[in-house]
């Protein structure tokens, strides 16, 4: 395997995008269980690397399918999603967001708020997967910082909540919903709404509510085209739209 020597910005096919959430999804689950190994083995540190670095594997997932809705002409917005894809404070909290309950997804003026939260606290994270790598100083205390202090809790905890986002996403998955043909459907009937939200640093509850209905009718076109067009299989009955159950947002 070639490394690339200049970070790729440009478009991509749907059928690469189809690819790279599989590779995502791969490489986190891989991460989950490298990290299973290493608690097992009392590898603390080691272990919490891994757990955060698949914790933004899963967050690319999301900008992967952000980018499946670009509209054909703003194809301004390829760059802003490459700096997301990127971004460890935009990636952890594209993760964090699948640890909500399906509920808040009904509301901008609740998920929104926590997904800023989620970006905000994203720096922690990255001091937490330095902390789990490397020996510092800390002016604060006085003394030396050691990735051996990290506790067991900790990981388990972390642990926990990336297992539960990695089931929930290869549940999408096996349902199809991140086939090639679902992508090109959410592309036909989600473009041109996407198309009209700012950048997911200036996104605030007032854009989202302002769109909101418009989305709302966007989103039951797409699903029911992707029940009928592209799903392997249909969805368990506790499967959720916007936060209530598929087959009562669909017929409302």
């Amino acid at each position: 395997m070639s490394i690339p020597q200049k970070k790729y910005r440009g478009r991509l096919s749907l059928e690469q995008i189809a690819e790279g959430i599989a590779a995502c999804l791969q490489n986190a689950r891989a991460l989950v269980e490298d990290a299973t190994i290493l608690l097992k083995a009392q590898r603390l540190p080691r272990a919490l690397t891994c757990v955060l670095a698949a914790d933004q594997e899963l967050g690319k997932i999301h900008v992967l399918l952000a980018m499946a809705r670009i509209h054909p002409g703003k194809q301004v917005h390829w760059s802003d999603k490459w700096k997301s894809f990127r971004s460890h404070e935009i990636k952890a909290a594209h993760a964090v967001m699948d640890t909500f309950p399906n509920h808040m997804r009904t509301s901008p003026d609740k998920i929104l708020p926590m997904a800023l939260d989620s970006y905000v606290a994203a720096p922690s994270d990255e001091e937490l997967r330095q902390a789990s790598l490397y020996v510092d100083f800390s002016a604060e205390d006085g003394s030396w910082l050691s990735p051996s202090k990290i506790g067991k809790n900790v990981v388990n905890k972390r642990l926990q909540s990336t297992v539960a986002i990695l089931q929930r996403l290869e549940s999408f998955a096996d349902m199809g919903l991140f086939s090639v043909k679902a992508l090109r459907i959410q592309h036909e009937e989600l473009s041109e709404v996407a198309s009209d939200l700012p950048p997911y640093k200036q996104l605030t509850p007032e854009h989202v509510r302002s769109l909101l209905p418009r989305l709302t009718l966007c989103l039951k076109r797409c699903y029911q085209r992707i029940l009928k067009e592209a799903l392997v299989s249909e969805p368990p009955d506790n499967f959720e739209i916007m936060g209530r159950p598929w087959r009562e947002f669909l017929k409302s």
